[in-house]
């Protein structure tokens, strides 16, 4: 089963997908997706926690599903 913290990270992903593509073509909100997810780690490993590449990935996954949801359906 998958962690809560896990499913709330692709939620997060998917979301900041889907606002960048407000104003930006596809690949971009991806790149931008990138950049929030790891800069949240950073910020986890710059506080003392550890940057977790399970929540980089998770985050990662929900913008590679907005990608793909939105290169098929619109």
């Amino acid at each position: 089963m998958i962690e809560p913290d896990k499913i709330q990270h692709l939620i997060a992903g998917l979301i900041i997908y889907v606002l960048a593509c407000i104003v930006m073509p596809p690949v971009s909100c991806f790149i931008i997706c990138s950049f929030f997810a790891f800069g949240k780690e950073f910020l986890d490993s710059s506080q003392g926690r550890r940057f977790n590449m399970e929540d980089f990935l998770f985050t990662m996954l929900g913008g590679t599903l907005g990608l793909i949801l939105d290169l098929l359906f619109f």
